[in-house]
């Protein structure tokens, strides 16, 4: 079973942890920038516990405990661009290195 732990940082800067017993499975890091969105700086599950929900819990996390929905780097991978067009598709609408040509 999962443990979504959240932590305020420093005033701008907050993290959520996951937990599978005592093992950290998964951590992402969020930043509230100079616009007022909270944005994902860092996130990463390990591979032997990806595609079970724990990013999208850790997100929902942040956004639950933060009052706001998070917004993706500005630079995304494939991997990050598929798992945000999922997660909250408008979030993504116009990243012009996936759009289709």
């Amino acid at each position: 079973m999962k443990r979504i732990a959240f932590t305020i940082e420093a005033p701008r800067i907050c993290t959520a942890t996951a937990k599978v017993g005592t093992r950290i499975v998964g951590m992402a890091t969020a930043w509230y920038d100079s616009k007022g969105d909270w944005v994902i700086l860092r996130s990463e599950v390990r591979p032997r516990y990806r595609r079970r929900g724990i990013a999208t819990a850790m997100y929902r996390t942040i956004e639950e405990n933060s009052g706001r929905l998070l917004k993706p780097a500005i630079s995304l991978s494939d991997d990050a661009f598929e798992f945000w067009k999922a997660y909250r598709s408008e979030a993504v609408a116009n990243d012009l290195r996936h759009r289709p040509e």
